[in-house]
């Protein structure tokens, strides 16, 4: 290792903590506070419990926290080196620009290392607690927690059925909103709503018992019928012990492997959409925290171009911030292509690959500035 990436590395490693500190304090912030306030207001949950449910969701705050950190920490070392004229004498010496990156993206290399070991070993685990802990949370305060929510299709493909419930307890469901689909002609076509108080498993050939069910039914033509009674049967067919595993589930809650296995089995029960949807999903845990090595590289190109003032923290949170935005913005366009056919490896990679080739051109543009002069 060359004394330039001693010096560089030793520039960029307080910037990083801090970035770090900040955005995952930002991040955290947006994502979680307006529920802890809710909690102590609204609930009188012990602050105990609060502070557990802001803990568990650091380390989902860190992955999105990562990549707008290297490239925050990456700007204002460059700019600073740039402005300070060390930039200038490092190139005249004999060093490239591509040269001095190299330490820069070690870093940023060690940071989608972060992240990814965060998704895959911590985040899943996290995720369930928080879930776990809500609903314990939401049952003391008396407030209802939609914690079930599963769809089924049978084999034919011809039936499809939505299930909201608030829990699951020994194979009851509470508040209990059950809807039917049926194919006509190629569309799915509303069929049936069941609204209970209580569903019951009943036999273990997919009845279920509901009572105070009010039921309303597509006659067709505009036509609907309600009926109220005590106690009904339906047959919905999915046991308890496959509504508790196949229920729907966010990719967050497993690692990669386990959740390519979930979009195969969506999709083996016929709902092709929605396992598009999780595919992508599925990507983007591994393609956002590879952005921390693109972003390393774009923060390089970013500032060095600073070449009279060096770009202060706050100046430097903005940018970071702006350069993010329009990274999502490009993410949820290749969502949007994932859902009209393009594939989930294309859309979820696809603001990497624009994002590497405006670093590649500023960095090339910034080393080499003759090839650009019109």
């Amino acid at each position: 290792m060359k004394l330039i990436d001693v010096f560089i590395l030793r520039q960029i490693r307080g910037l990083f903590l801090y970035g770090l500190a900040t955005f995952t304090f930002f991040v955290l912030f947006a994502a979680s506070f307006k529920t802890a306030i809710k909690m102590i207001v609204d609930m009188d949950t012990p602050i105990e419990k609060v502070v557990d449910f802001l803990v568990l969701g650091i380390p989902q705050s860190l992955v999105v926290a990562i990549p707008m950190t290297i490239l925050l920490a990456s700007i204002l070392t460059f700019s600073q080196l740039s402005s300070s004229g060390e930039l200038r004498a490092a190139l005249a010496s004999g060093s490239s620009l591509r040269r001095m990156s190299l330490s820069v993206v070690l870093i940023g290399v060690f940071s989608f290392g972060l992240s990814l070991s965060l998704n895959e070993f911590f985040i899943p685990g996290s995720v369930e607690k928080i879930e776990n802990l809500v609903v314990e949370i939401y049952k003391e305060g008396n407030v209802q927690s939609n914690n079930v929510n599963f769809e089924s299709y049978y084999p034919s493909g011809n039936v499809k059925w939505n299930l909201i419930a608030d829990n699951l307890d020994n194979d009851i469901l509470q508040n209990l909103h059950l809807f039917s689909y049926e194919d006509k002609k190629g569309q799915l076509m509303f069929s049936e709503y069941f609204l209970a108080e209580k569903g019951f498993y009943v036999s273990q050939d997919g009845v279920w018992e509901l009572s105070n069910v009010t039921t309303i039914s597509n006659l067709g033509n505009g036509r609907f019928a309600n009926l109220k009674q005590d106690k009904l049967r339906v047959f919905f067919e999915e046991s308890p012990t496959k509504i508790k595993k196949l229920r729907t589930k966010d990719v967050q809650e497993m690692t990669y492997l386990n959740a390519k296995k979930y979009v195969e089995t969506v999709r083996s029960r016929g709902d092709l959409l929605k396992a598009d949807k999780l595919a992508t999903q599925t990507e983007l845990k591994i393609a956002v925290p590879f952005a921390s090595m693109i972003f390393a590289l774009l923060g390089i190109a970013m500032g060095s171009s600073f070449e009279r003032k060096p770009v202060g923290p706050g100046m430097g949170i903005g940018i970071s911030m702006l350069v993010i935005f329009f990274y999502y913005a490009v993410m949820l366009i290749g969502i949007a292509l994932s859902k009209i056919g393009l594939s989930a490896v294309v859309s979820a990679w696809f603001p990497n690959f624009l994002f590497l080739l405006i670093s590649l051109i500023m960095l090339i543009k910034r080393e080499n500035p003759i090839l650009f002069r019109s």
